[in-house]
């Protein structure tokens, strides 16, 4: 994910959140914490490598830390963290 494209980030996901449910956004997220349904945002998306997603991703742009349940559907290539 680009630097840039952090500058929209509007919606932070805490470590000790759980959401049970889908999320529908217009600006990018950050997930450092649980998500068990869909995420769908007209920005980019950031899955923190202890976070959690059960569910689909749909964003302009995505990168995925480790430890993520999810199909990705963007207009880039995901990202996948390895460590």
């Amino acid at each position: 994910m680009a630097k840039d494209s952090l500058k929209h980030v509007g919606t932070m996901v805490g470590a000790d959140a759980v959401i049970r449910g889908d999320l529908v956004l217009k600006g990018g997220a950050i997930i450092c914490g649980q998500v068990h349904g869909n995420v769908y945002t007209e920005g980019p998306v950031r899955v923190a490598r202890d976070a959690y997603v059960k569910g689909d991703v749909m964003a302009s742009d995505a990168f995925m830390g480790l430890g993520v349940c999810a199909f990705y559907k963007t207009t880039e290539p995901v990202k996948q963290q390895i460590t």
